[in-house]
């Protein structure tokens, strides 16, 4: 993403690019598609991350937010740039900066969390000078109309730009037939996170080993909950059948989700759920709670069961239904894959270069169902 004088610029200041959690991926994402977008475009992304000490590609700033503003001003000031993608309500009130130069295309990215109450005076003031808020899900573009008082018009979805992993067989996992029932869960297990639902599906699974189903619970994710998650577990007596594996890399969790029969997580609060589509895309059925924007990756009776209150009983029931339903399970998972076509890499550029638009688009080099991954921008690397 090296500058080039004959093209404008595209700001993008993220709160992070770099680590685990949803964001940080949805970020690294959001960047391929950009690369994307602007090549057709004839623009060049900008990027500034807060929290990297160091982003390939970009600049970061190891959390100095004075540095931070410093360089996002400056920069500004020095080669106004053609729009403004701002990655986090957090740094909305630097809308107010672009506006103030005369920029007119200024984006706001919201996730729901951070935008399902009402914000203060001066980040409401900034998003509603933004062009358009960008929202993950329709349950983040509820939250900014209802909350943050946006017009309806004024907002836009920018799904998450998903590439699934290379296709698997079946073979690969091992026998999947003739052993107990395998559940996995994938989340962070922070103490602030709670919402997640694990300590709910430990007592969904231990409810349904008490009347005689025959289980095995995974969970991947690491946190400073574990421990009174895993205290949980041997009260519950599960310690025989749940794994905790911690932090794991990406290969090792494709074996989980590969060889797991059913994804588990009842989360309260999530603004999308990229684990979820990651399950599906091993055409695995989900169990979800119906909160949040899980509804847009989640539809129940399609690709998966959603449960109205995150409570063992409900839960268990989920589970112990696709337990006894071997063909159930079979036919969720396969309209599951089918689902993930919105939440491509194509789609989400398409997106990107409807929102920025205003350039002559150069004919004949971009054909939005044939994007290969290694087309535009890289993914920026962190480093130190």
């Amino acid at each position: 993403m090296t500058e080039s004088p004959r093209r404008r610029a595209v700001d993008v200041l993220l709160p992070q690019v770099g680590g685990l959690g949803g964001i940080p991926q949805y970020n690294r994402q959001l960047l391929k598609a950009l690369g994307l977008a602007c090549d057709e475009l004839d623009l060049e992304p900008r990027v500034f991350s807060l929290n990297d000490a160091n982003v390939t590609g970009g600049r970061g700033f190891g959390r100095d937010k004075g540095r931070f503003v410093s360089a996002v001003v400056g920069g500004a000031v020095a080669r106004r740039p053609h729009s403004v993608i701002i990655g986090h309500v957090n740094l909305a009130p630097l809308a107010l900066v672009y506006r103030l130069l005369g920029v007119r295309r200024v984006y706001l990215l919201a996730h729901l969390i951070e935008i399902e109450r009402k914000l203060g005076v001066v980040s409401r003031l900034a998003i509603r000078l933004c062009s358009s808020v960008l929202c993950i899900s329709d349950a983040t573009r509820l939250a900014v109309v209802t909350h943050q008082g946006v017009r309806p018009e004024r907002t836009r979805l920018l799904q998450y730009a998903f590439e699934p992993s290379a296709p698997r067989t079946a073979s690969e996992f091992g026998d999947l037939v003739d052993r107990p029932l395998r559940l996995l869960s994938v989340a962070r297990m922070e103490s602030s996170e709670g919402y997640k639902g694990i300590d709910t599906t430990l007592e969904a699974v231990a409810l349904l080993k008490a009347s005689g189903v025959d289980l095995e619970y995974t969970v991947v994710g690491d946190g400073d909950d574990r421990r009174r998650l895993g205290r949980l577990c041997v009260n519950l007596g599960l310690q025989d059948s749940v794994r905790f594996l911690g932090a794991v890399s990406y290969e090792v969790l494709g074996r989980e989700y590969g060889s797991c029969d059913v994804f588990v997580l009842p989360s309260s609060r999530e603004g999308l759920g990229i684990v979820y589509l990651e399950a599906m895309s091993y055409g695995k059925p989900v169990v979800a709670l119906h909160a949040g924007g899980v509804a847009d990756v989640v539809v129940h009776e399609t690709n998966g069961l959603l449960v109205s209150e995150q409570t063992a009983e409900a839960v268990g029931a989920a589970i112990g239904r696709l337990a006894k339903d071997a063909s159930l399970r079979a036919r969720l998972g396969e309209r599951a894959t089918a689902g993930l076509a919105r939440f491509s890499l194509a789609a989400s550029t398409v997106s990107l270069r409807d929102a920025l638009g205003g350039c002559a688009v150069r004919r004949g080099r971009w054909r939005a169902s044939n994007v290969p991954p290694e087309h535009g921008c890289p993914i920026p690397e962190v480093a130190g």
